[in-house]
């Protein structure tokens, strides 16, 4: 994607006032600079999904959630592969998945505020904000590693939002097509509207089983990819070295029992992060996303 300009960037629909601005209200240049820097990369997408008369307030890196067993697998990287922007609008957040950088992998979502219970933001070293809904399960979702000013912003600008925001039909985070903006059905891996194709759990759990790295090659996340490629690479060496030496007449049935459990952990926490890629609906390539006339 060509270089997106600080002045196309301050053509979107912006509310500088509360953009540019710490969560007193302050202005500041270096805000301003931020702001910008993380809308730059998303400025197609949000062309296409925004809405007629909706404003953006604030925007800000975070991560989906993320359990601990995920966390215990992958290490800090997990961060990286749960990476989205956060984007509060006057009528609703919206999240955009990245990868490494701020740079979109072309998932859109919406959560309307009127759906919302409460948004409590929290942390202490990285900020977290903990959605609570009122109906459509689940109960609850948690997005974490959000800067400090940031969820200050967050936390200081959403109750009142909440109080003036509308429900949606779905009750809960719901994904749009990243080209027309139309609402995604579930499981269903095409646009009803404009028919952009999706990435499937189908093809995700099916590369992700037979070949190393498939999955997250497929879903677009090549270092992953090649991190999985090295990581049952070793595994593979280290049983055919241990059942050379059963060959030779030397024990090794126990370690190699033991390979092979963290071969298949391996290999499972793969196909499992790929079908959940997959269901963030990621787009096939195509066109490039251009944005509706506003």
């Amino acid at each position: 994607m060509a270089e997106i300009s600080r002045a196309e960037i301050l053509n979107l629909p912006i509310d500088r006032q509360a953009c540019f601005a710490d969560h007193q209200g302050r202005q500041s240049d270096k805000i301003q600079a931020a702001q910008t820097k993380t809308l730059g990369p998303l400025m197609p997408y949000l062309k296409a999904v925004l809405k007629p008369e909706e404003t953006i307030l604030c925007s800000a890196k975070a991560s989906t959630e993320i359990n601990p067993i995920e966390h215990l697998l992958t290490g800090w990287a997990i961060y990286y592969l749960k990476a989205c922007v956060m984007v509060a609008t006057s009528q609703r957040l919206l999240c955009f998945r990245t990868y490494a950088r701020g740079r979109p992998n072309g998932s859109v979502s919406q959560i309307a505020y009127g759906d919302l219970k409460e948004a409590k933001v929290g942390g202490w070293l990285t900020g977290t904000l903990a959605l609570k809904y009122k109906k459509g399960g689940p109960e609850t979702e948690t997005f974490a590693n959000i800067q400090g000013g940031d969820a200050k912003k967050l936390k200081a600008i959403l109750p009142d939002l909440l109080k003036a925001g509308q429900p949606s039909p779905e009750g809960r985070r719901w994904h749009l097509c990243p080209r027309c903006a139309a609402a995604l059905l579930r499981d269903r891996f095409s646009c009803p509207s404009c028919q952009l194709a999706f990435k499937t759990l189908e093809k995700a759990t099916r590369r992700a089983l037979l070949l190393p790295g498939g999955g997250y090659f497929y879903t677009g996340h090549k270092w992953f990819g090649v991190r999985e490629v090295l990581a049952e690479g070793l595994f593979v060496i280290f049983i055919l070295m241990m059942l050379m030496e059963m060959a030779m007449g030397k024990p090794g049935l126990p370690a190699d029992l033991v390979f092979l459990a963290l071969l298949g952990l391996l290999k499972l926490q793969a196909v499992v992060q790929a079908r959940r890629l997959a269901r963030e609906y990621l787009p096939e390539p195509a066109e490039p996303v251009r944005g509706r006339g506003r």
